[in-house]
């Protein structure tokens, strides 16, 4: 049976505008990928940006998949068990409601983000969404980083985050999607530990 173990979880929030907007992060990694050292490999992942309703329903749409075992805890170095749901969501909520600062995360983490689409859309004048990453590429100067390597129909554009960035824009557009048309995703790298922790997102 394939599952994920989850080892760690990190709330940060800002607030613009009088809004709350929140960025989960989740150290997982699954019960059968191993590193060098043979132990199962774990990895930072952006799993949600966004505003609080939102966050809830990620977190309990996940806290499901815990009843099934398809999300476990870890348990010792190379171990897992269940989780109890009614624990799963206790503990979320406690780190939702001790959110830290923005400013934490940059300070802990370095963030790219990483915006792949279609590249035959790119030269087309589209509304919606693909529009809207595409002005988000031009605006923030994203590099072009050329095809995707495993979906060579889409182009890869990169970005270093910045604290200061981080704006009603960048929060309500870039939570990790991955469609048709493009993706959303995140490359992380642990300050805190001076070795890369990243996923790999081409």
């Amino acid at each position: 049976m394939s599952y994920t173990i989850e080892y760690n979880r990190m709330v940060f929030k800002k607030k613009l505008d009088e809004i709350d907007y929140y960025l989960l992060l989740i150290r997982q990694g699954s019960n059968n990928t191993t590193d060098e050292k043979g132990l199962r490999e774990r990895h930072w992942y952006v799993a949600y940006v966004g505003e609080y309703k939102g966050l809830w329903k990620y977190v309990c749409d996940r806290a499901s998949c815990t009843i099934g075992g398809g999300v476990q805890k870890c348990k010792g170095s190379n171990s897992a068990e269940y989780f109890v749901l009614e624990n799963y969501i206790k503990m979320y909520r406690s780190k939702i409601k001790n959110a830290k600062d923005f400013e934490k995360l940059f300070e802990s983490f370095s963030i790219t983000s990483v915006i792949s689409i279609k590249t035959e859309l790119l030269a087309k004048d589209l509304d919606g969404k693909v529009r809207a990453l595409q002005n988000i590429v031009e605006l923030y100067s994203y590099e072009n980083r050329g095809s995707n390597w495993y979906d060579k129909e889409k182009t890869n554009f990169h970005h270093q985050l910045r604290a200061e960035e981080m704006n009603r824009t960048l929060l309500e557009e870039l939570n990790t999607t991955y469609r048709n048309e493009f993706t959303v995703s995140y490359d992380i790298y642990d300050n805190r530990i001076k070795r890369s922790r990243r996923k790999m997102n081409w």
